[in-house]
C-alpha cells in the first residue's frame, strides 16, 4: 500500500511538472517568482516561512527548522480540492509521510499595502497571514 501511495505521489509531481512546462501560465510563473524568499507570520514574529528556488518550503520557529516540504503552485490540486473562483493553490508534499495538502493563496504581494503580504487559507479553513521582513 505504501509503495502504491509513493508511486501515485511521484506520478502526480511528474505529471504536474510536465503540465506546468507545457502550459507556462504567466500568472503561475509570476506567482512562483513573487513567493520566493522569507515570510514572517503576522501573529508570530519568530515563525518564518521560506520558499526556495528548488521548490522547497521551509518553516522555522525561533530559528529552528520545523519542517521542509516540496511545493508547487497551480489553479487546481490533485488531492481533490478545487476553488470555484480560480484562486491559486499552494500544493505541498511532506516527503516523510507522503501527505499531499492544498491551501488557497488569498493574497500574494498585494500592491495596495505598504508591505508584501502572503495570506493563505489552509485546507482546514484557517487564515494565516505573512509579511516580508
Amino acid at each position: 500500500m505504501n509503495n502504491k501511495v509513493t508511486f501515485l505521489v511521484i506520478a502526480f509531481f511528474i505529471t504536474a511538472g510536465f503540465y506546468a512546462q507545457q502550459t507556462q501560465d504567466p500568472q503561475i510563473q509570476a506567482a512562483k517568482t513573487e513567493i520566493l524568499g522569507e515570510w514572517i507570520r503576522t501573529d508570530c514574529s519568530t515563525c518564518k516561512l521560506i520558499f526556495t528556488n528548488d521548490m522547497k518550503q521551509k518553516y522555522y520557529i525561533d530559528g529552528e527548522l520545523m519542517w521542509t516540504y516540496q511545493y508547487d503552485l497551480d489553479w487546481v490540486c490533485e488531492a481533490g480540492q478545487l476553488t470555484m473562483d480560480s484562486r491559486l493553490m499552494l500544493i505541498t508534499l511532506d516527503e516523510n509521510s507522503n501527505r499531499l495538502s492544498c491551501d488557497i493563496i488569498q493574497t500574494l504581494n498585494d500592491d495596495d499595502s505598504v508591505n508584501d503580504i502572503l495570506s493563505i487559507t489552509t485546507g482546514q479553513g484557517k487564515l494565516i497571514v505573512y509579511e516580508r521582513p
